[in-house]
């Protein structure tokens, strides 16, 4: 009887940490790289979204094992609540820099990025990756067909005035969304001066140093 009842014990003792690595299993939070850095939830002055060569990059914080799908949201001022952008994702998540994990999977568009709602399907899609206790990875999110040089003209300003990134775990509900921010903005273009500016600027540069030279020579011999 004693032997039945340790074993019970050791039984409960190890359902009971089972369960409490479920309930503790949760996505906490997500960066974005915006054009001013990093930008936290809650936090304010963020500049516009970064779409680099590895897409939207940035961070999330979790507990336990998680199961991650990321997907873009935009938002028009017409609408109450931001809405998935439908597409095909490239989802990476790296540890100190180094890949940790990729899966490609489709996000319907059009969802509301709220709550419990998953713009993906499907219950194995996504990265699965142990956060432990707590743990902080960094995340680059291509979309198909968006690239650095066309995402201002993707999600350009004049139709969408605020985006957002959002990340979640299919198996346990757990979500997170980053802070919004503006859209792609339009590259920096430094303007060159025309070649035959330039040859203009020098030549009457030269001119001008040939007429003082012929000045100060004739001062001298009128001396």
């Amino acid at each position: 009887m004693r032997a039945k009842g340790l074993l019970a014990l050791l039984a409960a003792i190890a359902l009971t940490f089972v369960v409490s690595g479920i309930a503790f299993a949760h996505i906490d939070s997500k960066t974005i790289n915006t054009t001013t850095g990093l930008c936290s939830s809650g936090q304010s002055g963020c500049g516009s979204v970064v779409y680099g060569s590895t897409g939207i990059t940035g961070t999330i914080t979790a507990t336990g094992p998680e199961q991650i799908v990321d997907y873009f949201c935009t938002h028009t001022p017409g609408d109450a609540a931001f809405k998935s952008y439908g597409g095909t994702y490239t989802l990476t998540l790296y540890s100190g820099g180094a890949p940790v994990g990729t899966d490609t999977y489709t996000a319907t568009g059009g969802q509301d990025c709220t709550d419990g709602n998953n713009a993906v399907t499907g219950s194995t899609e996504g990265v699965s990756y142990d956060f432990g206790t707590g743990a902080t990875l960094e995340y680059s999110l291509l979309i198909s067909g968006v690239t650095a040089a066309n995402c201002p003209t993707t999600f350009p300003t004049s139709l969408y005035n605020s985006t957002l990134n959002r990340v979640f775990d299919p198996s346990d509900g757990s979500h997170a969304n980053s802070q919004s921010v503006a859209p792609c903005g339009p590259p920096v273009e430094v303007p060159e001066a025309p070649a035959s500016a330039l040859l203009l600027i020098s030549g009457g540069l030269l001119a001008g140093a040939f007429v003082i030279r012929r000045r100060r020579s004739s001062l001298r011999l009128a001396a």
